[in-house]
């Protein structure tokens, strides 16, 4: 049986020292810091400004683009069932997409980021407040920058298009199926793209306006109508723990209802490694949806090869390192959120470790 690192009670405790002092010094209005290993939560709090809600382990955060690896373990289950081939073109699945520009684009180049089609603007989203303007539809009509597989350009827009091919080769909608074939059989009862019935739990999200006159409610409704694949799910820092647990128990062999061992591997190694990235010097490392440690300063954490891990523009993070049995769950509610905050805790963590 292989042994992991153990953790160190006294000096993980400084990684929530930290924490709370970010929320009490207002670098960040509230936090939720939880560490797991594969069985057991190791430690968990909340914290928030002492003129700010009451939060806990059960409230309920914006996850903002941590969506995108969960709506990408729906999509390489199909991978699993043989019904998706990632490397067969998107317009064989999905005849809307095939354009000249688009004809070579497989759902691996969308599950990595290298399909060549730009992110959405979120800011021109609100100004403009048109509905179509993210959607499967817009998807279609976006102008793909380079040849598909030879940069790295990070894409919300696309998972508009990984949700409707997981829509058609299911037969459920993507909000349906996720919550059928993830949430359910995980636990995961705070995950959903609207929030609204739990409002008392609900975290409102600061800086979702981007600017524009819109109060925060105008501009939550609006982002919730989108129900965007790769940017609209909703979820607690207990529901994010469970996922984690789940996803190191199976890449420890201990169960595969999720995902086989084998498919959660594939998902999780370093596809892009050697691809450039389009508007930056630096590479970028990204598996499937997952992203490698390697990015946004992450790259200081010394965390094992085998990690994979996401985070958000609403300032949240999952991280998941197997070598280490290590899950670590940062939630806050800010999208301008500064990250130096929670690498410090996530620095903290990894010191603890014996």
């Amino acid at each position: 049986m292989q042994s992991y690192p153990t953790l160190d009670r006294t000096d993980l405790t400084k990684a929530f020292d930290l924490t709370a002092h970010h929320v009490q010094t207002g670098r960040v209005a509230t936090a939720v810091l939880a560490v797991a290993s594969a069985t057991d939560v190791l430690q968990s709090a909340a914290y928030a400004a002492p003129d700010g809600m009451t939060i806990d382990g059960d409230s309920i955060f914006l996850l903002a683009s941590l969506s995108k690896p969960i709506l990408g373990l729906a999509v390489m289950q199909l991978v699993e069932a043989g019904v998706l081939d990632l490397s067969q073109p998107v317009r064989h699945y999905l005849p809307e997409f095939d354009t000249p520009d688009k004809a070579a684009i497989t759902a691996w180049h969308l599950l990595t980021h290298t399909s060549g089609i730009e992110e959405v603007n979120w800011a021109t989203a609100l100004q403009q407040r048109p509905q179509q303007i993210v959607s499967f539809s817009a998807a279609c009509q976006a102008v793909s920058r380079f040849p598909p597989g030879s940069r790295v350009l990070y894409s919300t827009l696309t998972f508009y298009v990984l949700a409707e091919l997981l829509a058609r080769l299911s037969g459920e909608p993507y909000p349906h199926y996720l919550a059928r074939h993830i949430f359910a059989p995980l636990g995961m009862q705070d995950t959903s793209f609207d929030p609204r019935a739990e409002a008392r739990r609900t975290v409102p999200l600061i800086g979702i306006n981007a600017g524009q006159p819109l109060s925060i409610a105008e501009a939550t409704d609006f982002f919730l109508s989108f129900a965007m694949p790769g940017a609209g799910l909703w979820s607690s820092a207990h529901d994010l723990i469970a996922l984690g647990q789940a996803l190191l128990q199976t890449y420890q062999r201990q169960r595969r209802d999720i995902l086989s061992p084998a498919f959660l591997e594939l998902m999780t190694r370093d596809h892009t490694r050697d691809i450039p990235h389009a508007t930056q010097e630096r590479g970028a490392h990204y598996g499937l949806t997952w992203r490698k440690g390697q990015w946004a300063g992450y790259q200081t954490v010394p965390a094992s090869p085998t990690v994979f891990e996401h985070d958000g523009a609403s300032g949240c993070l999952l991280w998941i390192d197997p070598s280490h049995d290590l899950v670590v769950v940062y939630l806050t509610n800010d999208f301008n959120a500064d990250s130096t905050v929670r690498n410090g805790a996530l620095q903290c963590v990894y010191r603890a470790l014996r």
